[in-house]
């Protein structure tokens, strides 16, 4: 999953906007975020400014909601009423600005914004881009070049084009997209009421398969319904099932919202993983006997669940994962009629992996991780677990803690 932010440089609600959109991507900085522009100012609407009765209300509500700054320079351009805003010209800055550092796209969007906004500078001119790239660390000549070559022109367009596509219609518009999937976030003035919690958590974590070892009762055995399933620390077998699992530990937690970025307090998660040979209870050679590594947990008030474990295994062809299953109650949980609110994945950094595949028992899962990239994966290939990977933090001595928020359409 990644984000997609269409604004204007011209327009003020995006400008308001800045402060959120750093935030969030700050907060996030698994979601890539693609920084497009929109076409408020062009066409019949690229005329000089003292059309716009409007801006100067609308700036002063801008700056109430958000503590956004309006700079002196800027209200001399609304005073003086001749500066035309183009927003052709500005989109070609933007696309400049991108093409000489992508990662760098709100960063750079939010400080082209205060040139106008603050220090009323034309976004049509060179010398504010050269400003800008130089404040960067940019090659502010090259930035220039691209800025005024016939490509820039193209490049604006075809943001324009995209924007539209995307059923864009009023700036900023924060979107969500996953595949073909495409939620929005917020939109144009609405934006200045949202969180920067609120807008990350609208976007639903991917739906993802299953896979052959769920025990839920699609596929030969089902546990939800064993006595002792409903408990936090999954590393034993339970209901009369013997064994326990071996490995570096692993304190996993999942933060459960609604659409709404409301606590799914009273949801029922279910989990199951591989153990650190890469087998699954019930199922792999040699485990069949055992459940281990399989339970569930109630939210708390704060949508919250919590499991101690072990750290899974990398068996071939896959990327260290844990499975998940939410239902919207208990009830429906240990229920072998209950139905399934989301199936989904947690994703484990590389790094993380790799120390702990270097600790006794996980030795084939250091070949394993050498021949998985998240890029190959089956199931994290489409957006690299842009909404997946989890945060983890600890060591192998002590154990890790893993923790991952998703949003679920319950």
């Amino acid at each position: 999953m990644k984000l997609v932010y269409v604004f204007d440089a011209y327009c003020g609600w995006s400008h308001g906007f800045s402060r959120i959109l750093q935030e969030v991507a700050a907060r996030h900085p698994q979601l890539p975020v693609e920084v497009v522009s929109g076409g408020l100012f062009a066409g019949q609407r690229r005329v000089p400014i003292r059309e716009f009765g409007y801006l100067q209300g609308a700036n002063a509500r801008i700056g109430h909601l958000t503590g956004t700054e309006f700079g002196a320079a800027y209200r001399r351009l609304i005073a003086d009423g001749s500066f035309v805003m183009d927003s052709v010209a500005a989109a070609r800055g933007v696309a400049a600005l991108r093409q000489a550092t992508p990662e760098r796209a709100v960063e750079l969007a939010v400080t082209l914004q205060r040139a106008f906004f603050v220090d009323g500078r034309s976004l049509s001119h060179s010398d504010t881009y050269r400003a800008v790239a130089e404040a960067a660390g940019l090659d502010a000549g090259a930035v220039v070049t691209t800025f005024r070559a016939p490509a820039a022109q193209a490049a604006a367009q075809a943001d324009f084009d995209r924007a539209a596509r995307l059923g864009v219609t009023s700036f900023p518009t924060l979107l969500a997209v996953a595949g073909k999937a495409v939620t929005v976030l917020a939109r144009g003035g609405l934006l200045a009421d949202r969180t920067p919690a609120g807008a990350a958590c609208a976007a639903e974590v991917d739906s993802e398969t299953e896979g052959p070892y769920p025990a839920d009762g699609s596929n030969g055995p089902n546990v939800r319904t064993v006595t002792g399933v409903v408990r936090s620390d999954i590393r034993s077998s339970f209901g009369g099932a013997s064994g326990v699992a071996a490995g570096v530990g692993l304190t996993f937690s999942l933060t459960l919202l609604n659409l709404r970025c409301a606590p799914l307090a009273g949801a029922a998660v279910y989990v199951w993983q591989c153990d650190r040979e890469g087998r699954y209870s019930l199922y792999s050679s040699g485990v069949t006997n055992r459940n281990y590594l399989r339970g569930i947990q109630v939210a708390d008030s704060t949508g919250k669940v919590t499991f101690t474990s072990i750290y899974p295994g990398c068996y071939a062809g896959r990327w260290p994962h844990i499975h998940f299953e939410v239902y919207r109650s208990l009830a429906a949980a240990t229920s072998s009629s209950g139905l399934i609110a989301k199936t989904s994945q947690i994703a484990l950094p590389r790094d993380i992996s790799s120390a702990v595949y270097a600790t006794t028992g996980y030795s084939q899962s250091v070949t394993n991780l050498s021949r998985i990239t998240l890029a190959t994966d089956m199931v994290f290939g489409d957006d690299l677990a842009a909404g997946q990977m989890a945060t983890v933090t600890g060591n192998v001595t002590s154990g890790y803690v893993a923790s991952l928020t998703a949003t679920v359409n319950v």
